[in-house]
């Protein structure tokens, strides 16, 4: 199950560098949109949409990611009452959140420590079994430190993003809970995995 979850992760991830394409059109607002054109004119107005956004992006690349998004199931264009209307799908949906999660993570490595530690537990029900093997994947790529059986922690404040991966994992209070510890004991170790002085 475990190599299961690193495969699909690595495949994400794969296909995240290969194509960043999907969060220009969340970032320009085109998670929804309906006009009033056949679905080729909905194509013209992406493309602008974007390069008023982006710049840099070239017209061949902007329509080739337009139509990979669409065969890989993240992008739909359907007409529905005389209208175009484009659609990012759930899974689309996810992978801008886990993106969005991703570079909150990523600043936070920037801040200087307030030596407090975070302390991440969870005791998550067997039937959340998948939910509890993906937030341990989750936890070891945002960085976090291995303490012990579903236990991690983390040198910054991580309460708001932990509360959205209770939310998208639907996980109780009781299942999931970060801790605010003034001292942790003997945080050498930590200290060298995050890199702090």
């Amino acid at each position: 199950m475990k190599q299961h979850i690193v495969k699909a992760t690595r495949k994400i991830r794969h296909r995240l560098k290969e194509n960043d394409s999907l969060y220009l059109f969340a970032e320009v607002g085109l998670a929804t949109l309906a006009v009033s054109a056949p679905p080729v004119a909905m194509i013209a107005f992406v493309i602008k949409a974007i390069q008023e956004k982006n710049r840099h992006a070239s017209t061949a690349k902007i329509r080739n990611s337009f139509y990979s998004l669409k065969r890989r199931g993240l992008l739909t264009v359907e007409s529905r009452n005389g209208k175009t209307v484009m659609s990012l799908t759930p899974e689309a949906q996810r992978l801008i959140q886990y993106r969005q999660l991703r570079s909150r993570f990523e600043l936070k490595k920037k801040q200087r420590w307030n030596g407090k530690w975070f302390m991440v537990l969870f005791d998550i029900h067997n039937r959340h079994t998948p939910a509890r093997n993906a937030l341990r994947t989750l936890l070891r790529k945002f960085g976090f430190a291995y303490v012990q059986k579903s236990a991690w922690l983390y040198p910054y404040d991580c309460r708001l993003e932990l509360d959205f991966l209770k939310t998208f994992f639907r996980l109780s209070d009781a299942e999931l809970r970060v801790l605010e510890c003034a001292s942790v004991g003997d945080d050498a170790s930590f200290k060298k995995h995050f890199g702090l002085t």
